[in-house]
């Protein structure tokens, strides 16, 4: 029993004489490191939350639900349908197509660029033409979007 007590006390002698514990801080600096990295991931995920949602959710192809004209103006029956029939579909390179029916139910595409500013939520779109529209944006969730422009408000939905 005495050989085996010989053997063990110098091997755990040597183990705690090596460990110098350097790499241990005292229980506060360990807490404010860890936090400080926690914050700091966290802060980075919300900002690239922030840049993906400003990325993507405006990509891809939108269909009208709903259009509500300045002072309540009603439309049609016919006018609603073909407008609900309307897409737009915002592509990475921010160029945009649009796709209509005209009053014979003729699909027609419109083509044009736009520059979205997410942080102050603002869309200019520019037709082929040059003429430019500028519209307020507004999201409820990933799928759903609200242009609030001069002549009303239009809500669209992910195609």
């Amino acid at each position: 029993m005495k050989k085996i007590l010989f053997l063990i006390a110098p091997l755990f002698i040597v183990l705690f004489a090596c460990n110098d514990n350097k790499d241990k801080g005292n229980g506060y600096d360990d807490y404010k490191n860890n936090k400080e990295r926690d914050d700091n991931k966290n802060n980075n995920r919300d900002r690239d939350e922030e840049d993906a949602d400003s990325r993507t959710s405006l990509l891809g192809k939108w269909r009208i639900i709903d259009f509500e004209g300045l002072e309540g103006e009603e439309m049609s029956e016919e006018e609603k349908e073909r407008m609900r029939s309307s897409t737009i579909e915002f592509k990475r390179d921010g160029s945009y197509t649009a796709t209509t029916r005209d009053g014979d139910g003729e699909p027609k595409k419109e083509y044009g660029t736009y520059e979205y500013d997410a942080k102050e939520k603002k869309l200019v779109t520019v037709e082929e033409d040059g003429k430019r529209e500028k519209l307020e944006v507004r999201f409820s969730g990933r799928s759903r979007m609200t242009l609030t422009f001069d002549e009303g408000k239009v809500t669209m939905e992910k195609d």
